[in-house]
């Protein structure tokens, strides 16, 4: 992540970041603004690889379910697009003043997000030549039964909690018990 949190994080900063990692790939996530609708990819003019990861991506996004106008695979000359030294794709997932608010008001749906980003995960694995693989549910943590010094203290799926409990044990030379439950 090269902007994270809500801070805003210069563009220099950003592509400095992923030029210094030698990053393969460099994905710029917008909802466009200027009172259109659908949903647009760009890559730096001159960039086959920028070329095909936008096209790859912009496809998957297409497909995600959620409808959106076709406004194509372009070209721009974007700071982030130009100053990377791999290829970049800026995708503009739809716009944040669309008439009749709809697309604005995907831009804070989880549902939607979530459809996005596995839509262009997708894209970046096809860019790649690597299956997806789609996320499982998640598979329950084993629990833990923690035990002082012959007295139950409590049931725990969280290492970091036993963890806890092990360093102030230590320091009172105290007996620990800890049994994974089935």
């Amino acid at each position: 992540m090269a902007a994270p949190g809500d801070q805003d994080v210069p563009l220099s900063a950003r592509t400095s970041l992923a030029n210094r990692d030698n990053a393969h790939l460099f994905i710029s996530c917008h909802y466009n603004a200027g009172g259109g609708e659908g949903a647009e990819t760009y890559y730096f003019s001159g960039s086959r690889r920028g070329k095909r990861a936008a096209e790859l991506i912009h496809n998957q996004v297409l497909k995600s379910g959620i409808y959106r106008r076709n406004r194509g695979v372009k070209t721009a000359n974007f700071f982030v697009l130009r100053e990377t030294k791999m290829p970049a794709v800026l995708v503009e997932y739809g716009f944040m003043d669309d008439p009749g608010l709809e697309e604005a008001a995907h831009m804070v749906d989880p549902k939607v997000q979530k459809a996005f980003a596995v839509t262009t995960a997708k894209g970046v694995c096809e860019y790649f030549g690597v299956k997806y693989v789609p996320d499982s549910p998640d598979k329950p943590k084993p629990m833990y039964k923690v035990t002082v010094d012959g007295k139950e203290i409590f049931d725990t799926a969280y290492v970091e909690k036993i963890v806890g409990v092990v360093k102030l044990a230590i320091g009172r030379a105290e007996e620990i018990v800890i049994k994974k439950r089935q």
